[in-house]
């Protein structure tokens, strides 16, 4: 009998053997005539009610070459074998209009990714582009006719602490002459004590956490810590795609 208890503590404390939510995100859209009309959407395949958030980010690259973007985001409950539609955008889509739309689905209590999903389209091409994000950057990479976005970066703090940071680490980022191609993203969690954690996001990896501080020494320290990081970051990144 002990046996059997300790296997089934085991399998339920055991990240490796818990089995993760069984979750869909798919961009859905309509095209009618110069507009388009987009469905972020999340089928749950599970039995089980989960408690997430959600990041749809859509950006549009018009004739001349200028960028506008578009954001939603917010928290949802989504019940076993359900299907949601989680928002809906309308948008101009003209002659030799891109667009680029990014659905990302996370843990509402860790922030963790769950699952994503994107989009690529062209109005003047019948060519319809439909991959994950993972091999989605290295194909923009690599083909010099596609439109690559730079200097995207994604505000979810929450504090006015928070927001400081980020408008000093945007400022400064605003003042490169060369944009990373990638969307850097910076997620505030509620304060553990008195300071927040902040948690920088790139490609959907963790590029750094640390806790805020109201020094504005510390956080201009701690500016110039996650630029050195991005420096790193950006050079094995070209040095990966280049095999």
């Amino acid at each position: 009998m002990k046996y059997i208890i300790f296997f089934l503590i085991l399998f339920c404390f055991n990240p490796l053997l818990a089995q993760l939510p069984d979750l869909k995100p798919k961009i859905e859209y309509t095209v009618n005539e110069n507009l388009i009309n987009l469905h972020p959407t999340v089928l749950n395949s599970d039995e089980i009610v989960y408690e997430l958030n959600y990041l749809f980010l859509v950006i549009k690259q018009g004739k001349t070459g200028n960028l506008s973007n578009q954001k939603q985001e917010g928290k949802f409950v989504i019940k076993g074998n359900e299907k949601q539609i989680l928002s809906e955008m309308k948008l101009n889509f003209n002659d030799d209009d891109k667009m680029k739309a990014y659905l990302f689905i996370r843990d509402e209590n860790n922030n963790k990714l769950i699952s994503k999903d994107s989009l690529v389209l062209n109005y003047s091409s019948a060519n319809q582009l439909k991959n994950s994000l993972d091999n989605y950057y290295n194909q923009v990479e690599s083909n010099q006719n596609e439109f690559v976005i730079r200097g995207l970066v994604t505000d979810h703090t929450k504090s006015k602490l928070g927001k400081d940071f980020f408008d000093i680490f945007y400022n400064s980022y605003n003042l490169l002459d060369q944009k990373y191609p990638f969307l850097i993203e910076i997620y505030e969690f509620p304060p553990q004590g008195r300071n927040s954690k902040v948690e920088i996001y790139v490609e959907d990896k963790v590029l750094a956490t640390f806790m805020l501080n109201p020094s504005e020494e510390y956080l201009k320290e701690l500016n110039s810590y996650i630029f050195r990081q991005l420096i790193n970051y950006d050079k094995n990144r070209k040095i990966i795609n280049t095999y």
